[in-house]
């Protein structure tokens, strides 16, 4: 789920229930005013959650796409939880 700072995301992602099923927050736009704070209400919101132990907790990664700083690390974490919850062969 892509969020960025000044829109009402963090409200709009309470509203519309989609804390419970992103597999990982980018907060794009992270140069600009307010990034902190964003990442701070999904953290906060994330925080409401009860995690087990192994169980997944969707991380927050702050990008800037006109420069990408943060690119390869949202990658990452993308690939980490796609590789997660791909199907294993038999």
């Amino acid at each position: 789920m892509t969020l960025v700072p000044g829109t009402g995301d963090e409200v709009q992602a309470l509203k519309a229930g989609i804390m419970e099923i992103a597999d990982i927050f980018v907060v794009n736009k992270a140069d600009r005013e307010g990034a902190d704070r964003l990442v701070a209400a999904v953290d906060a919101n994330l925080a409401l959650h009860t995690y087990r132990s192994g169980e997944w907790r969707p991380p927050i990664v702050k990008t800037v796409a006109t420069t990408g700083a943060g690119r390869r690390r949202a990658r990452r974490r993308r690939s980490s939880n796609s590789a997660r919850t791909r199907p294993t062969r038999r």
